[in-house]
């Protein structure tokens, strides 16, 4: 009975309209990269995603209205040309309460399951599908180190109830089938929960283990050769900033440095155009003809010089020239920063009516 209530929820879900107005939001950006995703593969991915969503809001008593609708757009926009599908379990949205913005942020995140399919997609030299095991009370796990690859062998209490210990990744290359083996203590997984924006999230309380594998699986692949497509490694790297931000953000844009070159003298204020005041006489045996002025003949014999009076018949001197101030370069506009596109009006709830 309760299964058939969860897929009447889901149909509900559906008839609200909430996948159709979050497919066709998704579908406007995947249409412009047709050579990444198909259009009808992008709807039935974001299908999967938000159909994943609601199910996580229901069982948390969330509204549609209350999430931040714009983040879980651009988050399933990131999931969706990672090619990663939530209905197998590729993909999971997380609900938390951010309590800058009031809003429940939809957390996005590739699964241990999904990290595996990237890895396996994309490793540079091939392997095999990564194994992983639970380690618990009970369980014996050996691993020899040799020149030539690990070698392992487990022996799983396969009914067993015992705590869990650890756990255990193993990388098989294709070529030679030699084996990579990583160990991972609860000690080493619960540094990255605590690093983690929400540790303390209903998927770490309901599915420890589950959590613990990505983590433990995320560790192994960083010390692989691994070579994403451009897209997918941009959109891998923005889940893993979302991920790790505290809730306040730092919006300060980013300082782009000057050009380097010769410094520019200081600027000068710039003086009010004004007549050049006649400069004042100078003593008779010393006369400074003006700079450009050509030779001309001697004057005639200049009367007795009057006491502080303008020496009659000396040439008219130029006017100073007007002292421009250099301009200095403008000023380097800071740069925007980037964040990925935000598609569809915010405000838009019709689709929830």
């Amino acid at each position: 009975m309760a299964d058939k209530e969860k897929d009447l929820t889901v149909q509900q879900a559906i008839d609200k309209t909430a996948v159709g107005y979050f497919m066709e939001q998704v579908s406007k950006f995947i249409r412009t990269m047709p050579e990444i995703i198909s259009d009808s593969e992008g709807r039935r991915l974001t299908a999967a995603l938000v159909i994943k969503a609601n199910a996580a809001l229901e069982e948390n008593h969330i509204s549609w209205k209350d999430i931040n609708q714009p983040k879980f757009v651009n988050d399933t926009i990131r999931l969706v040309t990672m090619g990663l599908d939530a209905g197998n379990n590729e993909a999971y949205p997380i609900p938390y309460k951010n309590n800058k913005t009031g809003k429940i942020d939809m957390q996005c995140t590739p699964s241990a399951k999904g990290i595996k399919k990237l890895a396996e997609l994309y490793s540079v030299r091939s392997i095999k599908p990564i194994l992983e095991y639970v380690i618990k009370d009970g369980d014996k796990f050996t691993l020899t180190h040799t020149p030539n690859g690990d070698k392992w062998e487990y022996d799983e209490d396969v009914f067993g109830t015992g705590k869990t210990k650890g756990y255990v990744t193993i990388v098989i290359y294709a070529d030679d089938n030699s084996a990579f083996v990583m160990t991972h203590s609860k000690e080493d997984i619960e540094k990255r929960r605590a690093a983690s924006r929400s540790p303390d999230s209903p998927a770490w309380k309901n599915w420890y283990d589950e959590m613990a594998l990505a983590k433990a699986i995320r560790r192994h692949c960083n010390r692989l050769s691994i070579r994403l497509p451009a897209h997918i490694k941009k959109a891998f790297d923005e889940l893993e900033e979302e991920d790790a931000e505290q809730e306040t953000k730092d919006v300060t844009p980013p300082t782009i440095p000057l050009p380097q070159g010769p410094i520019s003298p200081p600027e000068q204020p710039i003086q009010p155009e004004t007549k050049p005041a006649t400069p004042p006489a100078e003593p008779p045996s010393q006369p400074a003809p003006p700079p450009s002025a050509p030779e001309q003949p001697a004057p005639p014999p200049a009367p007795a010089p009057a006491t502080k009076t303008e020496v009659k018949g000396k040439p008219a001197q130029q006017p100073l020239p007007v002292q421009i101030p250099l301009e200095s370069p403008p000023p380097c506009p800071l740069a925007e920063p980037q964040y990925p596109p935000i598609l569809g009006d915010p405000n838009d709830t019709s689709w929830m009516n």
